[in-house]
C-alpha cells in the first residue's frame, strides 16, 4: 500500500489560526472533516490518517512556525516512509489571487520563507505544492502583516467556496498524480 503525505503549512496558536499563511491549516482541516477523519495532537503534530482507493493517506499540520516547519516535515517523511513524489505541502501564495488554487510540481524559485525552509531540510524540491492565493492587497513594506492578518468580510463570504476547491484538488492528487491534477486544477480561474 503507498503511503501518501498531505501537509498544511501555517503558524501554531489560536491567534493565527484564522491569518492568511494559516491557509494550509484551515484546508487540513476541512479536508479532515470532510473524510470523517478525527485529528490528534502528538508533540509536534497534528495528525490523522486515512485509506483512500488502498491508499495510506496521512495529514499533518506541524505545530511550530511557518518558517521553521521543515525539520518536523522531514521527520514525518521518515517516519511515514513516504516518497518525495507523494507528497503535496499546502500554503498561501501572495502571487495568486484570492482564492485561485494551483497546483506547482517542483519548488525552486518560491519566494514562500516556509517553502524555502521545507527545501533546506528535505535538500529537495521535488515535491508537490498546492497554492492558495490569498492576493497581494497591500502596500510595499506591509507583507508581514498582511499574511498575519485575518481574511477580510467579504474574502470570508468566499472562502468556503475556494476551500472546497482545494479539497477536490487533494483528491485529484491522491487518486490521479501531479501531472492529471496540475491539468485538471491550474487552468480553472
Amino acid at each position: 500500500m503507498d503511503n501518501y503525505l498531505i501537509i498544511g503549512i501555517g503558524n501554531k496558536g489560536n491567534k493565527y489560526y484564522n491569518n492568511r499563511h494559516n491557509i494550509g491549516f484551515l484546508i487540513i482541516d476541512e479536508f479532515a472533516k470532510s473524510h470523517k477523519i478525527s485529528m490528534s495532537f502528538n508533540r509536534d503534530i497534528y495528525y490523522g490518517h486515512i485509506i483512500l482507493c488502498n491508499k495510506k493517506v496521512h495529514l499533518i499540520k506541524p505545530y511550530s512556525y511557518i518558517n521553521q516547519c521543515g525539520y518536523i516535515i522531514r521527520k514525518y517523511i521518515v517516519k511515514y516512509r513516504v516518497t518525495i513524489e507523494k507528497i503535496l505541502i499546502i500554503s498561501d501564495e501572495i502571487y495568486l489571487p484570492f482564492g485561485i488554487v494551483k497546483f506547482k510540481n517542483k519548488t525552486n524559485n518560491i519566494q514562500h520563507n516556509g517553502i524555502k525552509n521545507i527545501n533546506q531540510q528535505l535538500k529537495n524540491n521535488q515535491y508537490a505544492l498546492l497554492r492558495f492565493g490569498i492576493g497581494n492587497n497591500f502596500s510595499k513594506g506591509n507583507q508581514k502583516d498582511y499574511v498575519l492578518s485575518d481574511f477580510s468580510e467579504n474574502e470570508n463570504q468566499k472562502l468556503k467556496i475556494s476551500i472546497n476547491k482545494s479539497i477536490e484538488a487533494i483528491n485529484c492528487f491522491i487518486h490521479q498524480g501531479i501531472i492529471k491534477s496540475m491539468n485538471q486544477f491550474n487552468c480553472i480561474k
